[in-house]
């Protein structure tokens, strides 16, 4: 027995022909990748609220946003997303790291 065909992620999600399930097309295009790209959304979308309110805690959430969406680079191989959020790790850990030496320098003693 053959295995089913995997849709390519460039097909129309809701392709689908008469007296087929589009809502369970539409939940497996949506959990295609287990939900990490949602999760990663998430981060991503807190990680820029607290930047913006001046939170030093925007800075973590961007790294494991940008680790969540290295996993769900490599399920989807996409080397170019791999590579760019392995550039964001090290700029949200150098902007964690310049801010509480920029604290330091302005609260000594803290």
């Amino acid at each position: 027995m053959a295995s089913p065909r995997r849709r390519s992620c460039i097909e129309p999600v809701f392709n689908s022909a008469p007296g087929e399930n589009t809502v369970a097309n539409m939940w497996e295009t949506i959990f295609r990748y287990y939900g990490i790209d949602w999760i990663a959304l998430a981060l991503n979308a807190t990680a820029i609220y607290l930047l913006g309110k001046k939170r030093k805690a925007g800075f973590s959430f961007g790294v494991v946003a940008n680790m969540a969406w290295i996993v769900f680079a490599v399920l989807a191989h996409s080397l170019a997303t791999v590579v760019a959020c392995s550039i964001f790790v090290v700029l949200n850990a150098k902007g964690w790291w310049s801010w509480t030496r920029e604290q330091d320098l302005i609260e000594p003693g803290k």
